[in-house]
């Protein structure tokens, strides 16, 4: 295991937690948001469900995606 691996994990989740911020602050002053947050934000109005929740699921989906979906393959 590298040294260097502790220190690039917390930079990695810092980060992501600004990141986190930044789309929540762009919410609570209703700058607007970039397009995929958009859309997460009109997944979370019509569901009910926290504005975090649809990238989470989304992001499942995309990461599951190909396990259970068989690729396509050219032709037919």
């Amino acid at each position: 295991m590298s040294t260097k691996l502790p220190s690039r994990l917390v930079r990695l989740l810092t980060g992501l937690a600004l990141c986190g911020v930044s789309v929540a602050l762009m919410v609570r002053a209703d700058l607007g948001l970039a397009s995929w947050n958009v859309l997460h934000q009109g997944l979370a109005d019509r569901t009910g469900l926290p504005m975090g929740r649809p990238p989470q699921l989304s992001n499942l989906d995309h990461l599951t995606g190909p396990v259970h979906r068989p690729a396509r393959t050219g032709g037919d």
